[in-house]
């Protein structure tokens, strides 16, 4: 009863580290992105700008 409880327990556990391990990942990934296409817009808009 315990034991099968206990392991119970810790596989939720596991679960949800995993999960927030998913959705830190998914955040990096996204502002990564972000940055990268607010650099390529500024970048074509002084070039622009500039013509």
């Amino acid at each position: 009863m315990y034991s099968s409880f206990s392991l119970e327990l810790s596989w939720s556990i596991c679960l949800q580290m995993f999960n927030d391990n998913i959705l830190k990942i998914n955040v990096k990934r996204c502002v990564r992105l972000a940055v990268r296409l607010r650099k390529k817009y500024q970048y074509k808009s002084l070039k622009g700008g500039s013509e």
